[in-house]
């Protein structure tokens, strides 16, 4: 029997007792609602008569569940579920509702859960209306939730249950070089029956990997082309999550994707949601043709099935209560560390995923629990939790899970609280171990060491660290020219990398990738420590013993623990944008001035008070401003440049740039551009912040220190999209086109224009395989800010050539000089800017 919640069992039993059982089930994407007419004999439910059923909020998608017959050739009904209408991720909901329908279904004891979609075409063949049969998937511009995921994991004598497959026939390149070890995690006999059928229909299907995006906003033209150069057949914002879910309870899948037009940048036309369900309406009969006469060959008993126990899972401990983290609670939690684990080596700690691979560690030593420390903030998303203890070196020693089939999955929160302990227990070196997916990585052939770090798929932990220590004592290396390309990328687990996403991992650098978390490992780094990363060998303990050589030293950091807090970005309401507008208008007297240009300072500091050309003439800090939630100092200032009023987003202290360039690592302003819509008058909003350069093959810069750069074009790396959530329609469409987000300077000064990644800390710019693979994307700096605003200001319900004209420009830091950007190459881009304003 499949472990459920509460909630899960409710709507099961609803589902049985109103429409009764069948085997498989469908989910209907967009524009494919006129499926369930083809169904005989159909029962009907809606989901809000379903006990905590989520309800879908997409145009296309109706919200019921229909249990029908399909009518075959060999005239035996086949019974299935219809969902007609998913719940998206971008919808803004807790990721228990994104994957409820498959949980609800594997409870129910379904066999096989069909996945269809609208997608982006990423092939050059493809039209508006084809069908592409997903063999594969990666997640690449999407970004998981640790609860995404069940509650526990599944087991069988100690280890991970695995489910055996049949080979896919036609099986890639890209997946046969990493079959030794990556899943499969689309059924391939379903696969190999599916591109059978259409053959013998005359249905041409293509096929090949599904890229994730996180949505709403369609992807921007240079996204499209990373995925197409990765190999994707198609992108969309949906379908992973469920697959994902469906591997996790042994339930078998497949995946249909109607191509409803191709990815943007590679047709004339804008795209619209309009578009993707008038296509969708060409694809749709032989969608239903090809899923009804693969279905029909299909033999599963119709019984509903026996409730016996198959699948064990890891009993979890779900946290009913909200735990504050407080000084006191850090405080105790290091004092119970250092009372039962006794004297302690103040040189060396050690992290390791499992307690069978961590060297000179007996199970009988003193332990300290982290589910037993003091408002510790756990969830249910997270294993079963490890424990703190000492190895026969004295040396303290992390143990991150208590079972052997589970890696380090620490979530944000739960990794500042132990990085903010170790803060005070201050062992200033960390040997922090990281398990890979690959079976060929052994001791002896694969080095150790690792050169640098990207937690990929996650939400980043110093997003959520930073609210209670800003700093630029970070410990790292910008100026190592070690060139070892031993870089390790962490996916969101507990499920492996994927083939896809082992060749995404590669193409940007990374040697080695697994499931380990780095919240914590990141966490650290921020804190100051000396975080040294190594590959945990499976089998070979011996082998973990590292003692790291060049070691550190560090201070206890003064941390502001009460001003703790998690950063949300929520869909902003107009209510709070309207009454925060009027305030601005009434503090800044606005009503009889015409606004046309607003300039944005994201994290340079510039010294726009001590600027001849402009003259800053009445302010309000953003503490004041109604509903604007910021702790980051800053304030907006009407001023003057000539004859022309414009507005001024600054910081107030100018004295540390140091410190703020290099810990404000995401500053979400998406509020204040709301506000400049609302003034109905701006038309030119100037982005400006301190960006990384790309390097070159030879790990060398490609831009020099203080270049100016313009950009074209962006690759959200971060995979958030600040209009996840309700969309408000008075803004616009929640699709919307976003080719030529980005418009040039008019002014005759130098500039570069290039093309830039958007990554989700600084701590990410520090790694220099990334930074020296992003140029074969046509990217040529890397930054932590800017594409959320950029997003924000072109969401309008203005046809897209009236909308805002967003500028957005990058100064390149010097890593190797204290002064990160020039103080007058900074007089020089408020000048630029000035320029530009005036139309000099």
């Amino acid at each position: 029997m499949v472990y459920v919640n509460e909630e899960i069992e409710q709507a099961k039993e609803k589902v049985l007792n109103e429409l009764g059982y069948a085997p498989m089930a469908i989910v209907l994407g967009s524009g494919l609602g006129d499926f369930p007419k083809v169904l005989l004999n159909a029962k009907k439910l809606s989901y809000s008569q379903i006990p905590h059923m989520p309800q879908t909020s997409v145009q296309g998608h109706s919200g019921e569940l229909i249990l029908g017959e399909l009518p075959t050739n060999d005239n035996q009904k086949r019974l299935i579920y219809c969902f007609a209408g998913r719940i998206h991720s971008y919808e803004g909901g807790p990721w228990d509702e994104v994957t409820f329908q498959v949980k609800l279904m594997a409870s129910i004891g379904c066999k096989l859960f069909i996945m269809t979609n609208a997608s982006g075409g990423l092939f050059d063949e493809m039209s508006g209306g084809c069908l592409c049969l997903l063999t594969g998937h990666f997640r690449l511009l999407a970004r998981m939730d640790p609860n995404s995921l069940a509650p526990g994991a599944r087991v069988s004598n100690g280890q991970l249950l695995e489910t055996s497959f049949e080979k896919n026939e036609q099986i890639s390149q890209i997946e046969d070089k990493y079959s030794h070890f990556a899943p499969d995690y689309w059924t391939s006999k379903y696969v190999n029956l599916c591109r059978s059928v259409a053959k013998e229909q005359g249905i041409k299907l293509f096929e090949g990997s599904y890229a994730w995006a996180s949505g709403p906003s369609f992807e921007t033209p240079l996204e499209v082309l990373m995925a197409k150069q990765l190999g994707g057949a198609c992108v969309g914002m949906s379908t992973v999550p469920e697959m994902l879910t469906c591997n996790y309870y042994g339930m078998e899948c497949m995946g249909i994707s109607m191509v409803c037009n191709l990815g943007a940048g590679l047709q004339t036309e804008p795209l619209t949601h309009k578009e993707v369900l008038e296509n969708s309406k060409i694809g749709t009969e032989h969608m239903q043709l090809l899923v009804k006469e693969t279905l029909s060959k299909i033999d599963f008993d119709e019984a509903t099935p026996q409730t016996t126990t198959t699948t064990e899972y890891l009993p979890l401990r779900k946290n009913e209560s909200t735990h504050k983290l407080t000084a006191e609670s850090i405080a105790k939690a290091a004092e119970i560390i250092r009372v039962t684990l006794g004297e302690i080596d103040s040189v060396q700690m050690n992290v390791y995923c499992t307690l069978p691979d961590a060297p000179n560690v007996s199970e009988l030593e003193n332990k300290v629990d982290l589910m037993t420390l003091p408002q510790f903030p756990y969830s249910t998303a997270s294993g079963n939790f490890g424990y703190f203890t000492k190895n026969s070196k004295n040396q303290l020693t992390l143990i991150t899970n208590t079972h052997s089939s589970l890696d380090n999955t620490l979530t944000t929160e739960e990794s500042t609280y132990i990085a903010l302990v170790l803060n005070l227990l201050n062992i200033p070196n960390v040997a922090y171990f990281v398990k890979c997916s690959d079976s060929k990585v052994v001791p002896g052939v694969t080095q150790q060491e690792i050169t640098n770090v990207t937690n990929f798929g996650y939400y980043e932990p110093l997003e959520y660290v930073e609210t209670v220590y800003r700093t630029s004592e970070r410990f790292v290396d910008t100026t190592s020219k070690d060139t070892k390309k031993n870089s390790y990328m962490a996916f969101m687990g507990p499920d492996l990398p994927c083939a896809m996403e082992c060749h995404t991992a590669e193409e940007l650098g990374h040697a080695v990738y697994g499931v380990t978390s780095l919240a914590l490992h990141n966490s650290l780094k921020y804190l100051g420590f000396n975080v040294k990363t190594f590959v945990e060998f499976v089998g070979a303990p011996e082998k973990n013993a590292v003692q790291i050589e060049n070691v550190a030293t560090r201070t206890v950091k003064q941390v502001d623990i009460e001003q703790n807090h998690k950063l949300h970005y929520q869909m902003l309401k107009i209510s709070e944008i309207e009454e925060a507008t009027q305030f601005v208008k009434e503090q800044l007297e606005l009503t009889d001035k015409n606004i046309e240009s607003v300039i944005l300072d994201l994290n340079l500091n510039l010294p726009f008070t001590q600027h001849e050309n402009i003259k800053i003439i009445k302010s309000v800090p953003f503490k004041n401003i109604p509903h604007l939630q910021t702790e980051f100092g800053q304030t907006l200032s009407l001023a003057t440049i000539g004859d022309k009023h414009i507005l001024v987003v600054h910081h107030i202290d100018q004295s540390d740039e140091s410190t703020y360039l290099r810990s404000n690592s995401l500053i979400e302003l998406s509020f204040i551009i709301r506000v400049c819509q609302h003034l109905h008058t701006v038309n030119n909003i100037y982005l400006n912040s301190a960006v990384v350069s790309a390097l070159n093959s030879n790990f060398e810069p490609i831009y020099t220190p203080n270049t100016l750069v313009q950009y074209r074009d962006h690759i959200n790396f971060t995979g958030y999209n600040p209009l996840i959530g309700k969309n408000e329609n008075r803004w616009g469409d929640r699709f919307f086109d976003v080719s030529g987000l980005y418009r040039p300077l008019k002014t005759s000064t130098k500039v570069e224009t290039t093309n830039v990644m958007y990554a989700n800390h600084i701590l990410q710019l520090d790694n220099k395989e990334l930074r020296s693979t992003v140029s074969k994307f046509n990217v040529n700096v890397l930054s932590s800010v800017g594409g959320y605003e950029a997003l924000v200001a072109h969401h309008d319900v203005k046809p897209k050539e009236e909308r805002v004209r967003c500028v957005s420009l990058g100064l390149v830091i010097n890593e190797n000089s204290e002064k990160l950007i020039c103080p007058e190459k900074k007089k020089e881009l408020i000048t630029t800017l000035c320029n530009d304003i005036l139309g000099l």
